[in-house]
């Protein structure tokens, strides 16, 4: 296939898993069935041609066979400056702490749908916390990539939140990185995290995991060229309806790509996290699933294997 055939597959998904979804009300492909609630149904995936499987994001460590991806793992899993961190920025999930904190000021307790999201900026903080007196000024400046911001193309258009049937809450992505041009040629890979309100389940996909991935291929899918940072302030100025059609009149940043892979650490409820590594493989959506692993306790929570990822480094993609 083309890099325009596979570009407007791309939209096309998009406008096919977002398109029918407008507030929290049930949509025909996402389960509503206890057990399965926010799932979204196989029969869906196999008629878009929506591959999932599951991925071993240990396999490096421990001699497994390794599955290919679009990104390659770093080998340290947790710098050792990064330890006063987490002990400082982890969420604490005890119930009954939190809930004498917020009575002493007058507060109540968030429930269990803000979980998700306080690990999500977890995440964030750690990843982006800048280190005094290191040779290194953060995670980004030590592995090579660039937090992507506004002003930047990708953001012109980028949605950072969306609904989710079924659910009154919504998924919501907070981190968004990708490997820094300044020292690598422009690429598409992206890595980054995203909050669900949603519990899932192994084997599954929740709609906002799926909507999130379509999303961020869209974007990156329909990125305009921009030549220089004053076009750029001068395109974040514009309103959206200017914006749209200056957009859509420009070259996209990424015109011979046929892959858009991304990496999502995917925050879901009660307490947990997994990683999916999603790309185009002609007309297939691929996705590659870990296991769900619990961050329930910070001495058990995998933090460092799931910073491996975040800041993985680009690599070919090796077809299904």
């Amino acid at each position: 296939m083309t890099e325009n055939v596979v570009r407007e597959r791309v939209i096309s998904l998009y406008h096919i898993v977002t398109g029918e979804v407008e507030g929290p009300k049930s949509v025909s492909f996402v389960s509503n069935e206890p057990g399965s609630e926010g799932d979204v149904l196989p029969s869906f995936l196999h008629e878009h041609k929506i591959s999932i499987s599951s991925w071993d994001i240990e396999a490096n460590l421990t001699g497994s066979p390794v599955t290919p991806v679009p990104f390659i793992q770093q080998s340290h899993l947790l710098p050792h400056d990064s330890l006063p961190l987490i002990e400082l920025l982890f969420p604490d999930y005890n119930q009954s702490i939190r809930r004498r904190e917020a009575e002493r000021y007058g507060l109540v307790v968030a429930d269990q749908a803000d979980w998700s999201d306080e690990l999500c900026h977890f995440f964030g903080e750690l990843a982006l916390a800048t280190r005094l007196g290191r040779v290194y000024s953060s995670l980004p400046d030590l592995y090579k990539v660039r937090h992507i911001s506004h002003p930047h193309p990708f953001v012109l258009s980028a949605r950072a939140y969306g609904f989710f049937p079924n659910f009154e809450d919504a998924w919501k992505i907070d981190l968004c990185l990708e490997p820094d041009r300044r020292i690598k040629s422009a690429l598409p890979h992206i890595m980054l995290t995203a909050s669900q309100p949603a519990q899932a389940r192994e084997g599954s996909i929740l709609y906002g995991e799926l909507a999130v991935i379509v999303s961020v291929m869209h974007d990156r899918a329909i990125q305009p060229e921009v030549g220089s940072e004053e076009e750029m302030k001068k395109l974040s100025r514009m309103d959206l309806e200017e914006l749209d059609e200056v957009v859509g009149e420009k070259a996209p940043a990424f015109p011979n790509e046929q892959k858009f892979p991304l990496l999502l650490l995917s925050l879901v409820n009660p307490r947990h996290a997994r990683i999916l590594c999603a790309y185009m493989s002609d007309d297939l959506l691929v996705v590659k699933m870990s296991k769900i692993y619990s961050f329930e306790k910070k001495e058990s929570a995998p933090i460092g294997l799931f910073l491996s990822w975040l800041f993985a480094s680009p690599s070919p993609v090796v077809e299904r």
